[in-house]
């Protein structure tokens, strides 16, 4: 997603911008899921998006697990 809509916009405009961007490395820090680990969240990419999505949103989101 950040690939498709925003660096290619960054690029026309010519801002300067990291190729290596995680939006959750920018999101939360390593301490936060280290804590989350503890409490058995998974430390692949999908769990530590879903955690910020839960500590970060205004409103409760709908999560919905297949």
């Amino acid at each position: 997603m950040t690939e498709t809509y925003f660096q290619n916009d960054l690029k026309e405009k010519n801002i300067p911008f990291s190729d290596e961007f995680n939006i959750s490395e920018f999101l939360v820090d390593a301490v936060t899921i280290g804590e989350w680990s503890l409490q058995k969240l998974p430390s692949d990419e999908l769990s530590i998006q879903n955690g910020i999505m839960v500590t970060r949103s205004t409103r409760y989101p709908l999560m919905i697990d297949p």
